[in-house]
């Protein structure tokens, strides 16, 4: 909790005169404690559902916790998310050095950090859109699903795979050091 609550303390130090909804997303119920901490500070938690519960196959867990959803599939959950005309979405581990209202203008469907030429996931812009969803989903190739569970980056390989084929909907945020361009 403490990592999601100094990322909002960052992102809602530069929000100035206005206020944007801060999502927490899970897959799992957080604790009741853990939930009551984040909700007193405005922030909503989100339970998403897991693809399991609609009968669709993705990479399961191995090891401790076996037999779960990889947290990050969550990032796929997003593009149901048609209350919001547009997401940034923002790992726990960031920590945000200025205001983020340019993120908020990127026009594209999906925008993303580009590093040495690969996406990297943990921040990110999304414009929800069911067909994007459902394109996700029916691209998730059966490799996923053998040998390279226990990959960390496979979301991120994966997605990098599959914005590149569809560039058409895709945009890139680069950063010049810290500030994005």
């Amino acid at each position: 909790a403490e990592a999601v609550r100094t990322l909002a303390y960052s992102v809602r130090k530069f929000e100035i005169g206005k206020r944007r909804p801060f999502l927490v997303l899970t897959v799992q119920p957080l604790p009741e404690s853990i939930s009551v901490i984040l909700e007193a500070e405005d922030l909503k938690v989100v339970r998403l559902p897991t693809f399991g519960d609609e009968g669709v196959s993705v990479p399961l867990r191995s090891g401790l916790g076996a037999g779960r959803e990889l947290s990050w599939w969550s990032k796929v959950r997003m593009w149901r998310m048609l209350q919001y005309t547009s997401i940034v979405y923002l790992d726990a581990d960031i920590l945000v050095v200025g205001s983020m209202d340019s993120l908020f203008q990127v026009g594209c469907r999906f925008s993303a950090v580009v590093i040495r030429g690969l996406l990297n996931l943990g921040v990110m812009v999304i414009r929800p859109s069911e067909e994007v969803f459902q394109e996700l989903v029916r691209a998730m190739p059966e490799d996923l699903l053998g040998d390279m569970t226990d990959l960390r980056e496979i979301d991120q390989v994966w997605q990098h795979q599959f914005w590149t084929r569809h560039k058409d909907w895709a945009g890139e945020v680069h950063f010049n050091g810290t500030v994005p361009v």
